[in-house]
């Protein structure tokens, strides 16, 4: 048998031809294995991102099942805490009750009024009634970010019609109120001026002085603590508390052109060191002194360092404290320094926003026990007018201003007050302070 003749170079050229093809496929191949193997790099990374998210996904769920039972717990503390302000509000009410029912008892068995000894006011001269206000931030703990003043912007705004008020029931033509105006470290550092008060309010205190009224001071010892990122109240460290003291007195001399001649610590806040810095920049009449007992603060939840000294037992007249304890009267002081403290009652200080018949038997209980009465005093707070007990305050003021009708009382500025008590020593030329 005969094979066809195939010429060779045909073959090569056929061998050639294959060889291409095997190498075109080879290339295929491998370009299908790179794509497999990247495929599979591929779906290797998106179970890892898979199984990130189902971590994440079951950390999330951990977190959620955490934050619910926190809040849960939460939920049930407010809860406590709601019951225990409604206990409290409860003990509070029945404490007011018998408050009332122990005045009302005190003062049932008292003549309607009682002649005071002449003796403690010279030749016949009316007894001054102080009535005064601490300006302020709205809060303790001021909002660095927003400090506000509501209720001082809502006091000056009632301060006319206030006076009316007590103008009309005591027929006195000018009422004299005291002003005393927060001008710390604290107001510096939150408004960015230690005078932000005098300034910002500069047209309204100028009308004010205009009609007999007087600006005085008023200093809380509070420090930024950088650390707790939190207000602290410092009684202990008598570096800070002077420079407390001078921050203040000298916004007040910037803007009054003279420096202040009547003050009132913070938290009743008064010592020995306070004395005799307010006495050395010219302070005349001190209203810091309430007789209520001490303790490290007045309100606890609050950080600070130092405590309130003790005044429960001072007395309740106006008097020129003593060099070696301030808290006993001593003979007259050279620069005329006094003490005026706020009036008090059996139950503590007299504060103003009392129940309204609270307020007129706590004041006839003191009335009529206090021979030899020097004056009255009473400061609120300035935000007063954004709480429900203005009315209240307002109708209070009213009483007082029915006893100065009587002739017996003067509404006088807080200065001018101690003032007109030391002219009338020197008229009756007593024995001491």
């Amino acid at each position: 048998m005969k094979f066809p003749l195939v010429s060779r170079s045909r073959l090569e050229a056929e061998s050639k031809q294959w060889r291409s093809r095997v190498a075109e496929l080879k290339d295929r191949l491998e370009r299908a294995k790179a794509r497999a193997d990247r495929s599979k790099a591929r779906a290797s990374e998106w179970k890892g991102r898979v199984d990130a998210l189902n971590a994440q996904r079951n950390e999330w769920d951990s977190i959620r099942r955490k934050e619910g039972a926190w809040l849960r717990k939460v939920e049930d503390l407010c809860e406590v805490r709601a019951k225990e302000i409604e206990i409290l509000r409860r003990e509070l009410r029945e404490a007011e009750e018998a408050n009332s029912q122990l005045l009302a008892q005190l003062v049932s068995g008292l003549p309607a009024s009682r002649e005071i000894d002449p003796g403690s006011r010279g030749t016949g001269a009316r007894i001054p009634i102080v009535f005064g206000f601490d300006f302020e931030p709205d809060g303790r703990e001021v909002d660095r970010e927003n400090p506000t003043w509501n209720g001082g912007v809502a006091l000056l705004e009632q301060a006319e019609d206030f006076r009316d008020r007590l103008a009309k029931a005591s027929g006195q033509e000018t009422v004299p109120l005291s002003w005393f105006l927060r001008a710390d470290p604290q107001v510096e550092l939150a408004q960015g001026s230690a005078s932000w008060a005098f300034d910002r309010f500069s047209e309204q205190w100028q009308s004010l002085l205009a009609q007999g009224d007087e600006l005085g001071l008023h200093m809380h010892p509070w420090r930024w603590d950088e650390e707790a990122d939190r207000w602290r109240q410092d009684h202990a460290d008598e570096e800070w508390l002077l420079h407390c003291l001078d921050v203040a007195i000298d916004a007040y001399r910037d803007f009054m052109g003279r420096g202040p001649t009547s003050y009132r610590g913070g938290d009743r806040f008064f010592n020995a060191v306070v004395m005799r810095h307010l006495e050395k920049r010219g302070i005349k009449a001190d209203f810091s002194l309430e007789r209520m007992k001490g303790g490290a603060r007045l309100a606890n939840h609050e950080l600070g360092a130092g405590a309130i000294p003790d005044h429960s037992r001072i007395s309740p007249e106006a008097f020129w404290p003593s060099e070696n304890d301030y808290r006993v009267p001593g003979p007259p002081r050279e620069s005329g320094f006094g003490l005026l403290p706020l009036t008090s009652y059996p139950g503590g200080t007299l504060c103003p926003w009392m129940k309204p018949e609270d307020f007129a038997n706590a004041l006839r209980f003191v009335l009529a026990n206090s021979p030899r009465l020097t004056h009255l005093a009473f400061i609120a707070r300035t935000d007063l007018p954004l709480s429900d007990r203005w009315e209240g305050t307002c109708r209070n003021c009213e009483f007082l201003a029915r006893l100065v009708a009587e002739g017996r009382f003067e509404f006088v500025a807080a200065t001018s007050a101690w003032e007109r008590i030391q002219n009338s020593w020197n008229d009756s030329e007593p024995s001491g302070g």
